[in-house]
């Protein structure tokens, strides 16, 4: 190899560095000044982030089972959710252990480390090979400020609990089927009337899907519009608020997550703080505990309709739930999008009891859901919406292809967002298009507006001669379904999060191509 300094660019934003002639790879989406530098490429690897991936989920089960006696719920925790869609710590492992394996077969010599990470600062200090680090990272957070954040979550609900009470909105009608959605308009399309349904509702969950103050909850509850609501933390008692408040000032978290090594490579500090915030995360929930069993007997539910079941959240309403009674059915709808790839019950399938996490039955939206819920999840009666949802339609249509026009849509996932905003401002700054980002609705990210990358609220008023959509979107089952064209952003440092099926049937729009030079290598 005529380059014998490899550089590792770990970076959540841009710096103002200057390298040239040298090998890099990149796992985040800073980037610095680059002159003729050469890219190795993560996704040339993809037996090897089947491997790590292997290796993670025995890992995360082997903790399950030996935490067993300490905490029964250790499934309900976001760590070993594993949303590749949404944490980064997937990718980052078996990123990393990719780039030991190139270290470690390339003739490299020396190693040069530019991040904001310290543990990927840390991580190959005891590789034989020379490293020289650019340390732009900052300090850790403590437990002390996680707990914190605990009781400033717990003190929130206090306020919220008082205000529901104070309303004494009441429900006296028996009610044997009920919906369950942070946003009830997610089952217009199941049903016709909305005011004929039940709906409870969640306004605070674990703050991991809503992350609204106060005066925003207020605000929500104020503009509910749907007659038949119940919000659960109309149900919480104060005094049992009062006692989860009091015995988080004397919290202790302790989990034996042993070393935690993949190929040699230790990751003990970075999944301790994961299961830390996972920990609190899920001590958040506590607060609904009494709340629910008391909506289940109060309205003597026999059937729940709900979605966001594949989330920790969701393994935690559904136990609830078949711990009161295990003949209430709960019928589970798809949400955004799901594939063989996504790695959300990879630890659930394989643990004993996974039935108390999981629906009696799924509705999906698309048949190439419905497959791989089928290869995850056995023989858990699966269904396909086959009614049209028209709104969707009408959406694609308006979205128009005119190949002359110079301007591209994105439509970008709730996650992926910063990510694909950092590769269009970084890598299509010189090009002559425009890019128009249409947000998420729920997105809350700070947009900045440059020359040919902006965000627009209406799609219908322009042309577009190329769409560009997230891979956490589910509009790609919509474009699909209405057999439009359209291109997925293929970003080296992330997983493919479509089925291989989908992959086949649509473009990337970063994807490599056949003259681009290649540097290859046996690992």
């Amino acid at each position: 190899m005529k380059n014998k300094t490899l550089v590792i660019l770990d970076l959540k934003k841009n710096y103002d560095l200057y390298e040239k002639d040298l090998t890099f790879i990149s796992l985040n989406k800073g980037v610095i000044n680059l002159d003729n530098c050469k890219q190795l490429f993560l996704k040339d690897f993809p037996q090897i982030k089947k491997e790590v991936h292997k290796k993670l989920i025995s890992k995360l089960q082997k903790i399950i089972y030996e935490n067993k006696n300490n905490d029964n719920s250790l499934i309900e925790l976001e760590v070993n959710n594993l949303r590749n869609d949404r944490y980064d710590f997937i990718d980052r492992i078996t990123n990393l252990v990719i780039i030991k394996k190139i270290i470690l077969s390339s003739g490299f010599k020396k190693l040069k480390i530019i991040s904001d990470n310290k543990n990927t600062l840390d991580i190959f200090d005891k590789l034989n090979i020379d490293i020289e680090k650019k340390d732009f990272s900052k300090k850790e957070k403590k437990l002390n400020f996680l707990k914190l954040k605990l009781l400033k979550f717990y003190l929130k609900s206090f306020f919220i609990v008082i205000f529901l009470k104070l309303r004494k909105k009441d429900i006296k009608k028996k009610n044997f089927e009920a919906y369950f959605s942070i946003n009830p308009n997610k089952f217009q399309y199941y049903k016709k009337s909305l005011d004929k349904e039940f709906h409870f509702n969640f306004l605070l969950t674990d703050e991991t899907h809503l992350n609204h103050n106060i005066f925003e909850i207020i605000q929500i509850i104020k503009n509910q519009k749907i007659k038949n609501v119940i919000n659960i933390e109309s149900l919480i008692s104060i005094r049992y608020l009062v006692i989860l408040i009091l015995k988080t000032l004397f919290l202790k978290i302790e989990y034996n997550i042993n070393n935690f090594k993949i190929d040699g490579l230790s990751f003990k500090k970075e999944m301790k703080f994961f299961f830390l915030i996972s920990f609190l995360n899920r001590s958040k929930l506590n607060i609904y505990n009494d709340a629910i069993s008391l909506f289940l007997r109060k309205f003597d539910i026999k059937i729940v309709h709900m979605y966001l079941f594949e989330y920790s959240f969701g393994f935690y309403l559904i136990n609830k739930i078949k711990s009161f009674s295990k003949q209430i059915k709960i019928i589970g709808y798809q949400h955004g999008i799901f594939s063989e790839n996504l790695m959300w019950f990879d630890v659930l399938k394989s643990i004993r009891n996974k039935k108390k996490y999981l629906p009696s039955k799924i509705i999906s939206t698309n048949i190439y859901s419905a497959r791989d819920y089928k290869n995850k999840l056995g023989n858990l009666p699966i269904e396909i919406n086959k009614k049209n949802d028209f709104k969707k339609q009408l959406f694609v249509n308006e979205v128009r292809i005119n190949n002359n026009s110079k301007n591209n849509i994105i439509f970008p996932g709730l996650h992926e967002l910063d990510d694909l905003y950092f590769f269009f401002i970084n890598t299509q700054k010189n090009n002559k298009k425009k890019f128009l980002f249409k947000l998420h609705p729920k997105s809350k990210f700070k947009f900045t507006n440059t020359k040919n990358v902006n965000k627009i609220k209406n799609h219908k008023i322009k042309d577009f001669s190329k769409i560009i959509i997230s891979q956490t979107s589910s509009l790609i089952y919509d474009f699909l379904k209405m057999k439009k064209k359209f291109f997925v952003l293929d970003i080296d440092y992330k997983s493919d999060l479509l089925s291989r099926e989908i992959l086949k049937k649509i473009k990337l729009f970063n994807k490599k191509k056949p003259h681009d030079k290649k540097i290859t290598f046996k690992i």
